[in-house]
């Protein structure tokens, strides 16, 4: 999804106008990437649970549990270093 199909999907939701919408979204993606460049756990539901599982240089791995998946007993997602 790019940000134009955000904004459209999120302007229609809401009933706001687009470039309300944009504001919004661009504002929200900026606090988002301040917290996961921070090492963050977000928590966002109905999204789900997102951490930082490796940093690299620029890039972050990301791990996202799904808010409505089934819990592993506690297990953790994957192992410290395992890429999907």
């Amino acid at each position: 999804m790019k940000l134009k199909d955000l904004v459209d999907a999120v302007a229609g939701a809401t009933g706001s106008k687009k470039p309300d919408a944009k504001k919004a979204i661009e504002a929200t993606l900026s606090a988002l990437a301040v917290a996961l460049k921070s090492g963050s756990v977000l928590a966002l539901p109905p999204l789900g649970r997102l951490r930082v599982a490796k940093a690299a240089g620029g890039t972050l791995t990301l791990k996202l549990r799904l808010a409505d998946a089934p819990k592993a007993g506690g297990k953790p997602l994957a192992d410290d270093g395992e890429d999907s």
